[in-house]
């Protein structure tokens, strides 16, 4: 299991991107966000609809501090 905290600051700020320390080596994954103090939560297991490969994942909050979607994009550019 891989586990990271990550501050959000305000929408009219730089958003953190995460790159460092995420697990390579191929396999199922599952990226779960959860929001403090909260039970909303989102949650989605890749590799997507049998396409192998790495992804991008966008975890986007709205300002009233619930999520608005995870989209994600098959990212081959992101294996290197």
């Amino acid at each position: 299991m891989f586990r990271r905290t990550q501050d959000v600051p305000p929408q009219d700020e730089t958003q953190p991107v995460v790159t460092d320390g995420l697990p390579t080596d191929p396999g199922r994954y599952t990226v779960t966000a959860r929001l403090d103090g909260g039970t909303d939560e989102i949650r989605r297991t890749f590799p997507q609809n049998g396409n192998a490969g790495c992804y991008s994942v966008t975890v986007r909050v709205d300002a009233d501090g619930t999520f608005r979607d995870m989209p994600t994009t098959l990212d081959p550019d992101a294996c290197e």
